[in-house]
């Protein structure tokens, strides 16, 4: 079995999509998406976060980008 951190590298490592929370737990049934994303800053993937405010209900959130290249 893939674990969650590899799936999510496989799919956005390099990329240059971004993604949110939200779309980790829904999409690609990621338990627990605040975890997995600091494992991969803790294994020294360069994740990087933008802050931005969501249309349909104008509440803050992040969307997160994973660079080619560890930090």
């Amino acid at each position: 079995m893939i674990s969650q951190n590899t799936r999510i590298l496989d799919t956005f490592k390099g990329t240059g999509k971004t993604f949110t929370s939200r779309f980790l737990e829904g999409r690609m049934n990621i338990a627990r998406p605040s975890a997995r994303i600091y494992d991969l800053k803790s294994q020294g993937y360069d994740v990087r976060a933008t802050r931005f405010t969501t249309l349909d209900t104008k509440r803050s959130a992040k969307k997160y980008q994973i660079m080619r290249t560890k930090a």
